[in-house]
């Protein structure tokens, strides 16, 4: 997961996956 949000589209996925984790990966 982390390795997801720190490419390119991860920007753009970075909202959402903070609603589902809850800010886990913040």
């Amino acid at each position: 997961m982390v390795a997801w949000l720190a490419g390119p589209e991860g920007r753009f996925v970075t909202g959402a996956s903070l609603t589902i984790d809850g800010g886990a990966n913040a």
